[in-house]
């Protein structure tokens, strides 16, 4: 699974919706932190950014495949603050995006076409 960089911009944050905590460390330090929930969201469809060529001569892209929302009630207009991009090879076939979303329309599909119920015989426990 390759790593995804996000990019927020935080002047985009709205300041009401900041948590803030406040807790003791088994050593004694006081601890303060300001934090701001977030939700990173997959695309349908990955946008390419740029591309380039490696030292050793393999081609790369960088794509943006997600995209970043303050995580809000269902109700709640989404709030975009920023991007998240991956890094592929060019050359290959295929990339992990692709991959895992064939994965995941493959597992919908799999549980949208199982009608039957669940006995009490099918729960291992």
């Amino acid at each position: 699974m390759q790593k995804i960089s996000i990019k927020i911009d935080v002047s985009k944050l709205d300041k009401n919706r900041l948590v803030k905590n406040f807790y003791t460390k088994r050593d004694g330090t006081q601890v303060n932190e300001l934090n701001a929930e977030l939700e990173l969201v997959e695309k349908k469809e990955a946008r390419i950014i740029t591309e380039g060529v490696k030292q050793d001569g393999t081609e790369w892209v960088l794509k943006e495949t997600h995209f970043v929302a303050e995580k809000r009630g269902k109700d709640e207009e989404a709030n975009y603050v920023g991007t998240g991009s991956q890094f592929f090879d060019k050359d290959s076939t295929t990339s992990d995006f692709d991959e895992i979303k064939a994965i995941r329309e493959q597992h919908n599909s799999q549980i949208n076409n199982d009608e039957g119920e669940i006995s009490a015989s099918d729960i291992p426990f």
